[in-house]
């Protein structure tokens, strides 16, 4: 009995009945019809130039051009058994060096190991006795993974510049502010102007995946010794050049930058850093003020305005944001050629590192006074470069912060004069001036936007964080034996904590808060505070993976009287705020 599948077809031989598969008659599909036709579904003639269909209708008859199939690709299974031991071998042979010139510059280049990477927490909170310890010690991979690695990955050097592409960069980016200002286009198009800043970004990459690698720590040390002998070796053969200045600025705050993610550097390379790339900035400064024109008045600015209010004009962005500049004294026409976002973005990084580390840098390594850097730099990072939502938005690194870290390298560098007579005095006009200190507003077209507007928000809250940690400097200054459980001081912690706790657990602006961190640590009494202090460190040492937030910790230990003694724990005398005073601890302090 035939199946369903069959039908009987007779032949004519024989006229015997025979089972067999009966083939439905194709028909050939035209798409060559007219766009008449095939808009209404029907039988095209493709009769030319004109179809019976659109001649009888009436129409244009419209023929359009089609284009060829393109024919099946077969794929062909081939045994692959004879060859896999020449395969394996080849696999294991050194790869050949990569024209770096031609790699690209967006995201793109990651390698899929790198997308891919495990996030391993290596430090954790252990609370006994109600201390809180860190450990900071990268755990070693696997040998069988790393020698995969070896076998699977392109070049290396290709490798570590895409981490410093895509991993490191990036996570030193710490605010919402505009694409031209981000981390991403200004640091990475320098990358490539020449093979020292190459060396530059090799170096950063390996630092910034020894977080999870403890067998690139010691490598990534040899590569960032060996970009630092480059640098300097061409600093002092050609001295600093105006051609120059931009990618050297870029390539000094990439090694201060690095210097925070490379395992055994210490706050002297960043400081070494710093003096050299202020030379470039002061120089760019006073090119930049000797451009300028005459510095409008109040009733000139206050006629121009009535004038555009008279007017039938419609007042676009672009001029509105000409008013905004003329009311700082800032011309558009002077200015803008020599102001960039390349140097926007290097100055300012310049500006935070150097706010942080003149806490715990002596004079005798060189750095300048803050009240000459501020005071040389402070138009130049104020002046709006694009119209943004807000107006930090034109600061890349500090944002909402600018004041608060001028602020913060004037208090810390008070403490480090308190011998000196005119400190006193100076320290207590500071104080007023933070007493009266007032937050930046939000304005309430951002708060529509839920993102963008808690972005800002968390920008706003470091920036009153890192305020009130000057505030804390300068009592202590003011009083050199104020204790830690003072009042005032205590009020100033809990306040900072409570806006601590407030930051999104994500937020990047996190990164620019350690020093911060570290201020209100040493006034830290209470057990929760320094659980919130431990905390905020570890989830800036996890974003731009910094071996140097160890050191922070370490000091805090030993503020809050806490030691190790043969892996035991050992209670100490607290220090608290007095290791203001002491630069021993100091000394071993990276900010």
């Amino acid at each position: 009995m035939p199946s369903v599948h069959e039908t009987f077809v007779f032949s004519l031989d024989g006229l015997k009945p025979h089972t067999g598969t009966k083939k439905r008659a194709t028909t050939k599909r035209s798409r060559a019809g007219c766009s008449y036709c095939r808009s209404r579904k029907r039988k095209c003639d493709e009769k030319r130039p004109q179809c019976s269909a659109c001649e009888h209708s009436g129409v244009q008859c419209v023929f359009q051009s089609v284009k060829p199939r393109k024919k099946v690709q077969r794929f062909k299974l081939i045994d692959l058994s004879n060859t896999f031991d020449q395969r394996t071998t080849s696999s294991l042979q050194p790869s050949p060096a990569t024209d770096l010139t031609i790699l690209p510059l967006e995201a793109s280049t990651v390698e899929e190991d790198l997308m891919l990477e495990t996030r391993i927490r290596t430090n954790t909170i252990a609370a006994i006795d109600g201390l809180i310890t860190l450990r900071h010690s990268p755990p070693p991979s696997p040998p069988t993974i790393l020698h995969l690695n070896r076998c699977l990955l392109p070049n290396q050097r290709v490798k570590f510049i895409s981490a410093a592409i895509n991993g490191f960069i990036i996570a030193n980016g710490p605010q919402l502010t505009h694409s031209l200002l981000t981390t991403s286009s200004t640091f990475t198009p320098m990358i490539y102007k020449n093979d020292l800043l190459i060396s530059i970004a090799e170096a950063c990459g390996a630092s910034y995946l020894s977080w999870s690698n403890r067998d690139l720590c010691t490598f990534s040390s040899k590569k960032y010794s060996q970009a630092m002998i480059k640098l300097q070796d061409y600093v002092n053969k050609n001295g600093y050049r105006e051609e120059d200045e931009t990618w050297m600025a870029a390539a000094f705050q990439l090694m201060c930058l690095g210097s925070k993610a490379t395992w055994g550097c210490d706050r002297s390379v960043c400081a070494t850093n710093l003096r050299m790339c202020y030379n470039i900035i002061k120089n760019k400064m006073s090119r930049w003020q000797k451009g300028q024109r005459r510095t409008p008045s109040v009733v000139e600015v206050s006629a121009s305005l009535d004038e555009f209010a008279g007017s039938s004009l419609a007042v676009n962005d672009s001029l509105d944001m000409e008013i905004q500049n003329a009311l700082i004294g800032y011309s558009p026409s002077d200015t803008d050629e020599q102001i960039s976002h390349f140097d926007r973005m290097f100055v300012e990084s310049f500006i935070y590192n150097y706010s942080i580390i003149i806490l715990v840098t002596p004079d005798s390594e060189g750095l300048p006074n803050p009240f000459e850097v501020f005071r040389n730099t402070r138009r130049f990072l104020k002046t709006p470069l694009f119209n943004c939502e807000v107006a930090w938005m034109n600061n890349p690194v500090v944002g909402a912060s600018f004041d608060s870290f001028e602020m913060a390298a004037k208090s810390s560098y008070l403490i480090r004069h308190l011998g000196e007579d005119w400190v006193h005095g100076c320290a207590l006009k500071l104080l007023e001036m933070t007493n009266y200190y007032p937050p930046p507003v939000l304005p309430q077209q951002v708060r529509l936007q839920q993102k963008k507007y808690q972005t800002l928000k968390d920008s706003v809250l470091v920036s009153e964080i890192v305020m009130k940690s000057s505030k804390i400097i300068l009592h202590k200054v003011i009083n050199r034996f104020l204790h830690e459980s003072d009042d005032e001081i205590q009020r100033e912690v809990s306040c900072a904590i409570d806006k601590i706790k407030q930051i999104s657990p994500t937020a990047m602006v996190r990164i620019i808060a350690p020093w911060a961190f570290f201020v209100i640590g040493l006034a830290c009494i209470d057990f929760e505070h320094r659980k919130v202090i431990m905390e905020s460190c570890i989830m800036c040492a996890e974003i731009i993976h910094g071996h140097y937030i160890s050191t922070i910790t370490n000091a805090l230990q030993k503020a809050w009287g806490m030691g190790t003694n043969n892996g035991d724990y050992t209670l100490l005398e607290a220090r608290g705020l007095d290791v203001l005073l002491d630069g021993d601890i100091l000394s071993k302090v990276f900010l």
